[in-house]
């Protein structure tokens, strides 16, 4: 016996003996993610009114509650592979089975660069997923690649406009340290409108210790986004990456609409830029981009696969 089947007979022995649960009623797909600023939270059923008698919060922070793509400490960036898991569902009146699918998208924005998104279809009928369950990963893969490559291309474009603005940040910072060291002792009132001028110009008045620091710090984060791009550049050099953004790109029409985002998401980027040591906070407030925003175009077409998958359920 496979352990893909023992795992589905001591689930349902297990449930069979505790207490007697109805199984769900219909199938539905669940997108869920796992959010720095919320925390777990579903975003999207198929059907819309998919799981209307099964409690998706819950489920959500389950599912999302095993941190999948972890970076590892002190180590080098690295791209978190997919992983898959199957688990039974309970609650006081209702067992049902998902095959959870886990994928991590990428934005300059979050924390670690990092948003843990998952897929999962849900069933009351566990042979299903045992008798579908390669297909299903398979399916499910696709979605995944169609919703990866498309952020990871929106991911590569934002670390390009966030270098630009950290350079801009570091120039004005190397050229106010010039500035002060230049300038005459204090008491002599010429310099000083040199340095009034310079920081007026750039980010406020400042003491010359911090100004040294938060130069340290930008030019940090420099190093930092330049050996992402190097990385997100590798991958999107991959052939299977190429051949998937190919077919992205002739499935979507260039509209206005399209055009605008991805200028709306650059801006974005740019504008968000972290510059650390000055009293501007880290604005964690700020909503965190959709789903949309990370994917554009991937996020239309990985929709409609599940809706597939869905359909032919």
């Amino acid at each position: 016996m496979s352990a893909m089947a023992r795992f589905f007979r001591q689930t349902s022995n297990q449930s069979q003996e505790q207490r007697h649960l109805k199984p769900l009623e219909n199938d539905f797909v669940l997108i869920a993610e796992f959010s720095e600023q919320e925390g777990p939270k579903p975003l999207k059923t198929i059907p819309d009114d998919g799981g209307s008698d099964f409690d998706k919060n819950m489920f959500s922070v389950r599912i999302m509650a095993v941190d999948y793509q972890a970076q590892p400490k002190g180590g080098a960036f690295r791209f978190s592979p997919d992983t898959q898991v199957v688990q039974t569902e309970e609650d006081d009146h209702i067992q049902a089975h998902a095959y959870v699918h886990h994928f991590t998208l990428y934005d300059v924005n979050a924390r670690g660069y990092v948003r843990p998104f998952s897929m999962t279809y849900v069933t009351g009928d566990q042979s299903k997923l045992m008798m579908n369950f390669g297909e299903m990963m398979k399916q499910f893969q696709r979605v995944s690649e169609s919703f990866r490559f498309s952020n990871m291309r929106v991911f590569h474009r934002d670390l390009l406009a966030r270098r630009t603005a950290l350079r801009q940040n570091r120039d004005k910072l190397q050229r106010l340290l010039a500035a002060e060291e230049e300038k005459p002792s204090e008491d002599e009132n010429d310099g000083a409108n040199v340095s009034k001028s310079s920081w007026d110009n750039g980010f406020g008045r400042s003491e010359l210790s911090e100004a040294r620091m938060a130069f340290d710090q930008v030019d940090g984060l420099v190093s930092e986004v330049e050996q992402l791009l190097e990385c997100v550049a590798a991958e999107l050099e991959k052939e299977k990456v190429k051949e998937g953004l190919r077919r992205l790109d002739s499935k979507m029409a260039e509209t206005s609409t399209s055009e605008q985002t991805l200028a709306v998401n650059s801006m974005d980027a740019a504008s968000s830029s972290p510059f650390l040591g000055f009293s501007q906070p880290r604005r964690f407030e700020k909503p965190l981009r959709t789903l949309s925003e990370l994917c554009e175009y991937g996020e239309e077409e990985g929709i409609r696969q599940l809706e597939q998958v869905y359909k032919v359920k």
